[in-house]
Formats: C-alpha cells, sequence, structure tokens
C-alpha cells in the first residue's frame, strides 16, 4: 500500500524483500536514492543494523523509520545517529506523504 501510494505522488519507490537485501541494493544505488523509509523488525538484519550500514554507505542518508512501538531511548539513539525521524504504526498516508516531503525538503 505504501509503495502505492508514493508512487501515485509521483515518488520512484524501490522495495526489498529484507534488510540483507536493503543493504545490497542501497550500496548499488544510493546514488540514486534520496530517502530511506525503513522498518525495525526486517528479516534477515534488523533496522537498526541497516541504518548503520547505510551510514557506512553514505553518512547523510536520509532515513524514516516505521515502527509499532519504539522505546524513547532507543528513539533518541537513532536521532542522536542522524535518523530523519519515525512514522508511526499504523500509518495514516497523509501523515506519511507529509513527513516524506519535509524530510526531502530538509524540514
Amino acid at each position: 500500500m505504501l509503495k502505492n501510494s508514493l508512487a501515485a505522488e509521483g515518488y520512484n519507490v524501490l522495495t526489498v524483500s529484507d534488510g540483507v537485501e536493503a543493504v545490497k541494493s542501497y550500496n548499488q544505488f544510493h546514488r540514486d536514492i534520496s530517502l530511506v523509509i525503513t522498518d525495525l523488525g526486517l528479516p534477515k538484519l534488523d533496522g537498526s543494523r541497516i541504518f548503520d550500514e547505510f551510514r557506512k554507505i553514505n553518512p547523510n542518508v536520509k532515513v524514516l523509520i516505521s515502527s509499532g512501538f519504539i522505546d524513547p531511548g532507543v528513539k533518541l539513539g537513532f536521532l542522536k545517529a542522524g535518523a530523519k525521524g519515525f512514522i508511526q504504526k499504523p500509518y495514516k498516508l497523509l501523515d506519511i506523504l507529509k513527513r516524506v516531503r519535509e524530510t526531502l525538503d530538509g524540514e
């Protein structure tokens, strides 16, 4: 649903099936990727580890992290490490579109 909604708004969207594929794809296409939206609970490699791997590839990567619940201390750690924000589940499409636009525009 999120992919289709973003595509309908004119965004080019690349999806992957797990954390390992996410790192591999980001390594290959990072020059063409303006923003990453990732869930913390990904198979094979969780969102926290892929965030670290993305930052090794591109320290300026823009990442929005999605989660149903995140401990406030963990959230603060992500923000200090450079995450651009969080998207709370369940999703509200207008909130996601707004957050994506704000992040791409540099807030």
